[in-house]
């Protein structure tokens, strides 16, 4: 069964048009993660791509940002912005660009699921009895890696459609997971898959132990398990409350160690629920950018 999961990822690099970040996009993440970058050499590169420049003017024009007068300049809606909000938006365009072979309903589903699984994060966190504080980088990393945590999906549904239907049909027929069916009968996962695809994005280390351990947060390194296991709550909880669709059927178990060593309290998910609620109306990558 390792051999098999080993051909499977090996099939994948083999690919050629494998979902890559362009080199723009590229750029433009590098540079918003390079503290002595400036705001006019990150809108240099964002010039370059027509797609990405109308997103940002269209988001800093969205009543959250806009003042008394429409905002024309990319500078100036950069700035209006900030760096955090622009990554999500160079990333959240990247992941839609990806979602191939689904229909436009499961599109809408599929991605309302990752940006719920990402503002669900945000809100584990703050209900945590030690969470992550908003000066430190990981904060903004945990939406990142909400926001791309089952990107493996979209690689297996579109380039392994005849593997995938067959986890689709077993996970049908039982009550197991798409994660352990995916582990029984490919030998790997779409976690797996995901973190392979953002290792070849050159997705921050943090990012990539997100996607890989979102299921099994107990796996993670020990310098990433807080953020394995905020994504891990955060993802069962939407999948358990219809916040969006995955593709998961039958709905996998949270990591009970994740919950405890986090210190949250049962009693308190309806409140998490009803504060991502609030967010997703108010979501520019839902209402803006959505599908």
């Amino acid at each position: 069964m390792v051999e098999k999961g080993k051909n499977l990822l090996e099939r994948i690099r083999e690919i050629k048009n494998l979902p890559t970040i362009p080199e723009i996009v590229f750029q433009v993440l590098r540079l918003i993660k390079d503290p002595s970058t400036s705001i006019s050499e990150i809108t240099r590169y964002i010039e370059e791509d027509p797609v990405i420049t109308a997103k940002v003017l269209q988001v800093a024009n969205s009543p959250l940002y806009r003042g008394t007068t429409e905002i024309t300049s990319l500078n100036y809606a950069a700035s209006r912005l900030g760096l955090a909000e622009l990554e999500k938006i160079v990333l959240s365009l990247s992941l839609m660009k990806e979602i191939k072979g689904m229909t436009r309903q499961e599109s809408r589903l599929f991605w309302r699921h990752c940006v719920s699984v990402a503002l669900m994060a945000d809100v584990v966190n703050s209900f945590s009895k030690n969470p992550i504080e908003s000066h430190d980088p990981a904060k903004d990393d945990l939406f990142v890696g909400g926001l791309l945590h089952d990107i493996g999906l979209l690689v297996l549904r579109h380039h392994f459609s005849a593997e995938y239907e067959q986890v689709i049909i077993i996970c049908e027929a039982s009550d197991a997971s798409l994660y352990e069916t995916e582990k029984e009968l490919l030998g790997t996962t779409h976690a797996e898959i995901g973190a392979t695809l953002a290792t070849n994005w050159n997705i921050p280390e943090s990012v990539v132990a997100m996607i890989a351990f979102h299921h099994e947060p107990e796996r993670s390194p020990d310098a990433f398990w807080r953020l394995a296991q905020v994504v891990n709550i955060a993802d069962f909880i939407c999948n358990n409350q219809g916040l969006g669709f995955s593709g998961e059927i039958n709905i996998y178990k949270f990591s009970e160690i994740a919950w405890w060593q986090l210190g949250l309290n049962i009693e308190e998910v309806p409140k998490m629920l009803e504060k991502v609620r609030e967010k997703s109306k108010e979501s520019l990558l839902l209402t803006t950018i959505g599908i």
